[in-house]
């Protein structure tokens, strides 16, 4: 499962959210019936809002298996990193809207 990860800094790489989410794995809400996940995949993204100029760091973690990421989605959720606090959410991918907005272009070259 993906989880976005807001709230990040410049400065933090992915082995720092890889230890975080070990250390969340590891934590005493761990049950020892489920297997132990991971950090399956991480990606850095850096976001710039054209309108202001200011920059925002996030990352699309992968944690498998599913049932300990909702566990690192609500860990993660208000945890801090660095002396910056997270907010961490499940990741949807939206192909229709960017659909929608294609064929609603179409529509206004039309009239």
């Amino acid at each position: 499962m993906q989880i976005y990860v807001g709230g990040l800094w410049a400065r933090v790489t992915s082995r720092d959210l890889d230890q975080l989410v070990r250390e969340l794995l590891r934590g005493p809400w761990y049950k020892l019936y489920l297997p132990r996940g991971g950090l399956a995949d991480c990606k850095l993204l850096q976001m710039t809002d054209r309108s202001k100029g200011s920059i925002e760091y996030c990352a699309l973690i992968a944690v498998e298996p599913r049932r300990m990421a909702w566990e690192v989605v609500h860990q993660l959720d208000g945890a801090h990193l660095h002396g910056h606090q997270l907010h961490a959410h499940r990741w949807f991918v939206r192909k229709g809207l960017a659909d929608r907005r294609a064929m609603a272009m179409n529509d206004e070259s039309e009239d």
